[in-house]
């Protein structure tokens, strides 16, 4: 692929948030798309910032500064979220790419140093058209991450149910986020599911967060409809996921949720009023079919999108 280098291209990845055994849903996207870019021929190092400590960015930035000076000659340093790209730019050699993910942008207090990120970096990378704006980067690349479709795949619905034991005397919505972040409004969801049964239809809500992307999948395919609420998003991964597994998905409109559902079937935008959301999930629960979501996300691989950076990067580098 980089024939005009004798030696394959050197990335150095800096991120504050990668899938681990203690932690397999933190950010798998980042994982799988370093992967990629590595199944692509370029060698990628990742640094990996440990975020539970605020003196841990001091010291990344420290390395960072030297590693532009040491022996192993990068071509350039990738940032995955707003705080890792302000890292990245603290030195002057090597030219930056900062992948934004949503609040880093788009919240008040991440984004004003999102944004600093943004003035400095060579290239940034963001979710969707408001983050653009928001970024004040008029060349900002949208890219959303892309799915992993080796994972991320309809399966059969009686059979994903009896493998989690699910009763078939419940439908179940999926909440596939920590409950404890605020920006996703499960106080508004459970007050939704509430509101559900009482219109006659049993419902339990599956909250399924810090699990491995396989596991994710196997509910996916199991539950009646995804519920997203939040206030904000960039380009929710949710919502893409669940589109390859034809999940049902009942959404605000936030980030590119809209354009993404549109023409897929069984799928329904909404706002936060809770009464509005009851209808449209029964809405999905009384035509009971799954979408067609798979052969909208196709295109948006994991695959596809990793290559579309490596083009970034031969903007930047010229490989």
């Amino acid at each position: 692929m980089f024939k005009q280098n004798p030696a394959p291209p050197r990335i150095l990845a800096i991120t504050n948030m990668y899938p681990s055994a203690e932690d397999p849903g933190d950010s798998p996207c980042v994982k799988d798309q370093i992967e990629e870019l590595q199944k692509l021929g370029l060698l990628v190092d990742v640094k990996i910032i440990d975020r539970k400590r605020k003196l841990n960015y001091l010291l990344a930035a420290w390395d960072v500064f030297k590693e532009s000076f040491g022996f192993q000659k990068y071509d350039l340093i990738h940032g995955f979220y707003g705080h890792c790209g302000l890292i990245a730019c603290c030195q002057f050699r090597l030219p930056v790419v900062v992948t934004f993910r949503g609040s880093d942008i788009l919240t008040f207090k991440d984004g004003i140093l999102g944004q600093i990120a943004a003035r400095f970096a060579r290239k940034i990378i963001v979710m969707s058209d408001e983050m653009k704006k928001k970024s004040f980067r008029s060349d900002a690349v949208i890219l959303p991450f892309g799915v992993n479709l080796d994972v991320f795949f309809p399966t059969d619905y009686i059979e994903a149910r009896s493998s989690l034991n699910l009763s078939s005397d419940f439908r179940y919505i999926l909440f596939p986020y920590d409950p404890k972040r605020s920006v996703k409004r499960f106080d508004l969801i459970q007050d939704i599911v509430n509101n559900v049964n009482n219109q006659g239809y049993p419902t339990k809500l599956l909250v399924v967060s810090d699990q491995p992307p396989h596991k994710v999948a196997e509910y996916m395919n199991a539950c009646d409809v995804l519920v997203l609420v939040s206030d904000h998003e960039g380009s929710p991964m949710a919502v893409r996921e669940a589109m390859a597994c034809n999940l049902p998905i009942v959404s605000v409109d936030v980030g590119d949720v809209k354009a993404l559902l549109e023409g897929v079937d069984n799928c329904y935008l909404t706002s936060q009023d809770v009464n509005e959301v009851t209808m449209k999930i029964i809405q999905s629960f009384i035509k009971g079919t799954r979408t067609n979501g798979w052969n909208k996300i196709r295109p948006y691989s994991n695959q596809a999108v990793s290559q579309s950076v490596v083009e970034l990067y031969k903007s930047i580098c010229k490989f």
